[in-house]
């Protein structure tokens, strides 16, 4: 999956965790940090495995990461008083997202989600979604081809989300 997939699956995520009482401004921050909790599996962190699927796709190795953080926003939730509780489940929703869209590449290589406690591969492949060549520029015709499918399959979802929670906010 490309930043275009996670990037929208985590705004996506976003609207149907954040509050109608937050204002516009704290609307954004959330869905600025779902896209980062959605991507960090990704984040290019020496030693993290990203390309071997293991490590930095590890559903153990990311609970670990991400309980402090759960600790940390619960505390300032409860001092604070900021964001509230299901901001911070869909926030930790968004950044296991990340492991489900990447076992939809059809490279066929699955995603360790189990490592180190299992070799075993979760591969959901759909036939559409394919790998960027990272042999090739950024801007190649079929780079752009893959950002354009993930782009065209994910951003129908983030709009029916965004039209539904606007007008359920009316009713």
């Amino acid at each position: 999956m490309t930043l275009i997939g996670h990037s929208l699956v985590g705004a996506t995520l976003a609207i149907l965790f954040t509050p109608s009482s937050h204002s516009g401004r704290e609307k954004a921050i959330v869905i600025g940090a779902f896209i980062i909790m959605a991507y960090i599996p990704d984040l290019p962190v020496p030693e993290w495995g990203h390309w071997q699927y293991h490590i930095s796709h590890s559903v153990f190795v990311n609970t670990l990461l991400m309980m402090p953080l759960v600790m940390i926003l619960c505390y300032l939730k409860y001092v604070k008083n900021i964001g509230s509780y299901i901001v911070i489940i869909g926030a930790l929703i968004a950044w296991s997202s990340h492991f489900l869209l990447d076992s939809f590449y059809n490279h066929g290589r699955g995603v360790g989600i189990f490592w180190p406690f299992s070799s075993s591969k979760l591969a959901l492949p759909v036939p559409w979604f394919s790998n960027m060549q990272s042999t090739s520029s950024l801007l190649s015709s079929y780079n752009l081809k893959v950002f354009l499918i993930e782009f065209l399959f994910y951003f129908p979802i983030f709009f029916a989300v965004l039209f539904i929670r606007r007008f359920q906010l009316r009713f």
